[in-house]
């Protein structure tokens, strides 16, 4: 409320409920202070967002097992567009190239081709 009257309102603030049943949800809310009737009340709108929240969960925890994949396995992997740029690459291609991520993700992969090979990209 102290924010709330400071600010003179509150836009996308995500905050956590938790029902009668112990369960947690969570909410995106916008108030703003109203007066009705002389009164100052506020005005509020919520949207439960707890299926983004829990599928934004699902997502961090599939690329952490992701890359813990990439990175233990013995080959070289990399992730590329259809403009042969590079988006990721494990651990073991670097080690292999002896370079730095930055260094080989777009078109730095290149930089290790022969010149006689290029053409072919």
């Amino acid at each position: 409320m102290k924010r709330l009257l400071a600010d003179g309102r509150l836009q996308e603030i995500e905050f956590r409920i938790r029902k009668k049943s112990g369960e947690i949800r969570f909410a995106l809310t916008s108030s703003e202070p109203i007066e009705i009737g002389g009164a100052l009340c506020v005005l509020s709108a919520a949207t439960d967002i707890t299926d983004r929240k829990q599928a934004e969960r699902a997502l961090v925890e599939s690329e952490r097992r992701f890359r813990l994949m990439a990175d233990s396995a013995p080959v070289l992997m990399w992730l590329s567009g259809p403009e042969k740029n590079i988006t990721d690459i494990n651990r073991e291609w670097l080690r292999f190239t002896g370079r730095t991520q930055q260094e080989e993700l777009g078109d730095g992969w290149t930089y290790n081709i022969h010149p006689d090979d290029k053409s072919e990209f």
